[in-house]
């Protein structure tokens, strides 16, 4: 029984500071020096999504001042804010930012709304990013397994529909959420566990309709060929492509403004 209450006071304790970290960084994002980061989801978001799905500003490291000792200090416990002094000396010190290059951040959580996790983004196009070798998404330490993004709002629409379509990344997850559709969850990847098919079947019983809406590409493919070949024998699993001119079905949705796919 200790044990069980000790694991259940440290998550409250994890989600309690990951809570404050991303209303700190919400607030940044609406600063002066934040306008790109702004302009950036504004390009890719209407208003109401950014603030639902709290997007905030994690500052990159020459703008670390901009971080509340609170703030800070919940980073560190957390392990994704360390501080050193080289060479001993006192008044030189180095630091190292765990989302230093994806500084686009909102929360991820679970079912229940408890905040179990970080994600992190990069406003550097795709020429930038793969010149740096740095990957377009950088995700706390969370267990991506048994977390569906986007469950915690579309597990009403999942009773109702009894239908859910899975998708990779979590922008698709929030364009179809802000369109309307909001029986989609996102795989945070391509990778779809048994906890996170119980997970599903929670909600829409076990008569539901899964439908695979992964990326247009070599890996989404194959992600969905072999979700049918592992897990069809559990529950219901179709495969949608978008057309091949689109790699997903957020790029599908904002060119075309047509939902056919979700229908």
């Amino acid at each position: 029984m200790t044990t069980t209450n000790n694991f259940t006071i440290n998550l409250l304790n994890e989600s309690t500071k990951i809570k404050e970290i991303i209303s700190s960084c919400v607030d940044l994002l609406y600063c002066n020096e934040a306008k790109p980061y702004l302009e950036y989801l504004k390009n890719r978001l209407n208003k109401k999504a950014i603030k639902e799905f709290e997007f905030g500003l994690l500052p990159p490291n020459e703008l670390l001042y901009l971080l509340s000792s609170k703030t800070i200090s919940n980073l560190k416990e957390l392990k994704l804010y360390n501080e050193w002094s080289i060479n001993d000396q006192i008044n030189s010190i180095d630091s190292y930012n765990f989302f230093k290059n994806h500084n686009v951040i909102m929360p991820i959580k679970d079912d229940f709304n408890n905040y179990v996790g970080i994600t992190g983004r990069t406003i550097l196009s795709e020429i930038e990013r793969k010149a740096q070798n740095i990957d377009k998404y950088k995700n706390s330490f969370f267990t991506k397994s048994v977390i569906l993004f986007g469950l915690n709002e579309a597990k009403y629409s999942i009773m109702t529909t009894k239908k859910v379509f899975l998708v990779e990344g979590q922008l698709d997850c929030i364009t179809c959420h802000s369109n309307g559709f909001y029986n989609v969850v996102s795989l945070n990847g391509t990778t779809f566990g048994i906890f996170q098919l119980y997970l599903l079947k929670k909600y829409g019983g076990e008569n539901l309709e899964i439908c695979l809406l992964l990326d247009n590409d070599e890996p989404g493919n194959i992600a969905m060929d072999k979700i049918i070949k592992n897990m069809s024998k559990f529950a219901k699993i179709t495969k949608i492509k978008v057309p091949n001119q689109f790699h997903d079905i957020d790029s599908y949705i904002n060119t075309t403004n047509n939902f056919d796919l979700l229908i």
